[in-house]
């Protein structure tokens, strides 16, 4: 019996170390039990099978726990190794909904939203789709923010020049992979993606 269990935590990847001891030094064991019911706490205790997007439902991680992504790579990495997009695959489930309600949300085809976080989004061959996704996370895109670089906009990306720290916190708050180079002593940064959209379609007067 104890074999069978072990093989199960193993199997699923789902070692609940980090998030089990966030939510006791935080919310605290009758909170939990609130929010959660006592047998998905006991749950939560034993290192069993949870689903982190149910416990979305009642509970903010990030806000209440300081629940981090990198927490959540540890805890869930069995299960998030299936899939290429692992950052997409996190934000989605930290709205409370599986990968499969999110894509009928989305009115996607069965299964088309798995296939595609699975397989990386430069095997999809309508941006759209990957834009649709993408565009409903929740984050707020201040273009205040922008405002001290000079700014290049083109069709199909734009580019930010301007100081190299100020580029890095850019970078990270919106989440941009793309690498800041350095030329002729000007530091500078060229993406696409939501940021990029929102930038092209206040900036239209420029775009090259």
């Amino acid at each position: 019996m104890i074999l069978n269990m072990k093989f199960t935590l193993i199997f699923r990847g789902v070692i609940m170390s980090i998030l089990f001891d966030k939510l006791m030094n935080t919310i605290g064991e009758d909170e939990i039990i609130k929010r959660l019911g006592k047998p998905y706490f006991n749950r939560l205790k034993r290192n069993s099978n949870v689903w982190i997007y149910h416990i979305y439902t009642k509970i903010n991680l990030e806000k209440e726990v300081g629940y981090t992504y990198e927490d959540y790579l540890q805890d869930f990495d069995y299960e998030i190794n299936k899939y290429k997009e692992k950052k997409a695959v996190y934000k989605i489930w930290k709205t409370g909904s599986s990968i499969y309600e999110y894509g009928i949300k989305l009115g996607l085809k069965r299964n088309y939203l798995y296939r595609m976080l699975r397989s990386g989004f430069d095997t999809v061959i309508n941006e759209n789709i990957k834009y649709l996704l993408l565009d409903t996370f929740d984050i707020e895109y201040n273009l205040d923010d922008i405002k001290n670089f000079k700014i290049e906009v083109h069709e199909k990306f734009c580019k930010l020049i301007g100081s190299k720290e100020e580029l890095e916190k850019v970078i990270s708050k919106y989440e941009i992979d793309y690498p800041i180079l350095c030329h002729n002593e000007q530091y500078s940064v060229a993406f696409n993606g939501p940021l990029f959209r929102k930038i092209k379609k206040s900036y239209k007067d420029i775009i090259k």
